[in-house]
C-alpha cells in the first residue's frame, strides 16, 4: 500500500497547534500495479515514482500511470519486479530490478537502457539482483547487489568497479550483499550489509580510483535502510535481534567519520565514536546491554 501525506500549507503561528497530518492510503484499486510497495522518488517534473513487485507507477497527484514488461516494446521494463530506484542529477530514472540487472529510463521518460548480466560477456554487470542505489558528486552511479558486492557504475560507458567482501579485511564490504546505500552531505557513501555498514569518503573519486578514509561499524548486524535527518545525519535503524524491549532498540546516525548512538524511546544522546577508537565503542556497547 501507498500512503501519502496532505498538509494544509497555512503558517502556523506562535502558541497555536499545528493541523493534524492527514493521510490517504492508495492500493490496487486506485491503480497501482500492487499493493507491495518498496520505494518511492520525486523527480524535477513533480511525478512521483512508485517501486512495486509488479511493476513501476507515475502518480501526478490525480491518478496514476503503471509501467510493465512489454515484449514488444525494447524500451519497456525488462521486468516486473522493482526493487529500488534512484532520480539522478540529470532527472533520469534508475530502477534496480529483481532477476534483470539495472534500466535507467532518460530525462524525457521516452528511452529505457538496460544493464544486464550475460554471462558470456565479463564486462557486462556480475549479477542480475540489483538491491540499492545512488550517486556520487562525480556522477557516477553505485549499485548495490545480491551476493555480487557494490559497483561503481559510470553511466555513458557502462564501465564499472567492483567492491567486494574480503574475511578479516574491515577496509572491506562487510558482506556481498549490499542492501541500502546512502550518501551524506559530507561526501561519505553509507553502505548497509547483513553483516554491518561500512563508509567511504567518496567526495572528489575520480574514475578508477579508490576511497582511501573508510569506516566499518556494527558488525553482525543486518542494515536494511539507510535515512538522514534535517541536520545530514545518516540514521541506520538495525534489526536487533531477540531484543523484545523497545527500550532497548537504538538508531545510529552517522555524518562524516563520526557516529552516534540514540536511545530510540528518549533520543538522549548515549555515545560519541571516531573510527580510531573502535575498541572503547565496543566496551560501551557492553555496558550499554545493547
Amino acid at each position: 500500500m501507498l500512503a501519502l501525506l496532505a498538509c494544509a500549507g497555512r503558517p502556523v503561528r506562535a502558541g497555536t497547534l499545528a493541523e493534524t497530518p492527514l493521510f490517504e492510503t492508495f492500493g490496487t484499486a486506485d491503480g497501482l500495479p500492487s499493493s507491495t510497495v518498496y520505494e518511492t522518488a520525486l523527480d524535477r517534473r513533480g511525478f512521483l515514482w512508485i517501486a512495486t513487485s509488479d511493476g513501476l507507477a507515475r502518480y501526478d497527484g490525480v491518478s496514476f500511470r503503471s509501467y510493465r514488461p512489454d515484449l514488444r516494446d525494447p524500451d519497456a521494463l525488462p521486468a516486473s519486479s522493482v526493487q529500488t530506484m534512484l532520480v539522478d542529477r540529470e532527472d533520469r530514472l534508475w530502477l534496480g530490478l529483481e532477476d534483470a540487472g539495472l534500466a535507467v529510463f532518460d530525462a524525457a521518460r521516452r528511452k529505457l537502457r538496460r544493464y544486464a548480466h550475460d554471462p558470456r560477456d565479463p564486462d557486462s554487470l556480475p549479477g542480475s539482483d540489483v538491491w540499492a542505489l545512488a550517486q556520487d558528486p562525480a556522477g557516477a552511479i553505485w549499485v548495490g547487489t545480491y551476493a555480487q558486492g557494490l559497483l561503481r557504475l559510470w553511466p555513458s560507458s557502462g564501465r564499472y568497479q567492483r567492491y567486494r567482501h574480503a574475511d578479516g579485511d574491515a577496509a572491506r564490504l562487510p558482506a556481498d550483499d549490499v542492501i541500502s546505500l546512502r550518501l551524506d552531505r559530507a561526501g561519505w557513501l553509507w553502505i548497509g550489509t547483513p553483516q554491518g555498514v561500512l563508509a567511504m569518503s567518496v567526495g572528489g573519486l575520480e574514475e578508477g580510483e579508490r576511497p582511501v578514509r573508510v569506516m566499518s561499524a556494527l558488525g553482525g548486524q543486518f542494515v536494511s535502510a539507510l535515512g538522514e535527518d534535517a541536520s545530514g545525519r545518516v540514521l541506520i535503524p538495525p534489526h536487533l535481534r531477540e531484543r523484545a524491549s523497545l527500550e532497548k532498540e537504538v538508531v545510529w546516525a552517522g555524518m562524516g567519520r563520526i557516529l552516534e548512538l540514540w536511545s530510540k524511546t528518549a533520543w538522549d544522546r548515549a555515545l560519541t565514536m571516531s573510527a580510531d577508537e573502535e575498541a572503547e565503542f565496543r566496551q560501551a556497547m557492553e555496558q550499554l546491554k545493547i
